[in-house]
């Protein structure tokens, strides 16, 4: 009987520490920021361009910028680049801030 009893204290132990641990592993509201370097490149028809930039391992991005980033990005086309994005809920990429490398 004691050791029923034992066991069943033991569970509602481990079980109430259970949805603390998950969301201590869960970001808790922050964005995952992501570093990349790469060349910029402009996407889309003449009226309305956008950037994308293709990475140093030849993958290609597209992310959400304002439009006088997207002016200032699109201006330093063919440039070495290092991009900050941060990684949203909804797996959307959204330009922070970026720097032009020396070559």
């Amino acid at each position: 009987m004691k050791k029923r009893a034992l066991i069943v204290l033991a569970a509602l132990f481990i079980t109430s520490l259970l949805p603390a641990a998950v969301l201590n592993n869960e970001q808790s509201g922050k964005n995952s920021k992501i570093v990349v370097t790469g060349y910029i490149i402009s996407k889309g028809n003449d009226p309305f361009p956008y950037p994308a930039i293709i990475l140093d391992s030849g993958e290609e991005l597209q992310f959400i910028c304002n439009k006088k980033m997207s002016r200032q990005l699109l201006s330093s086309q063919e440039h070495h680049v290092q991009l900050t994005l941060e990684k949203t809920k909804d797996d959307t990429l959204v330009l922070k801030k970026w720097k032009k490398l020396k070559k």
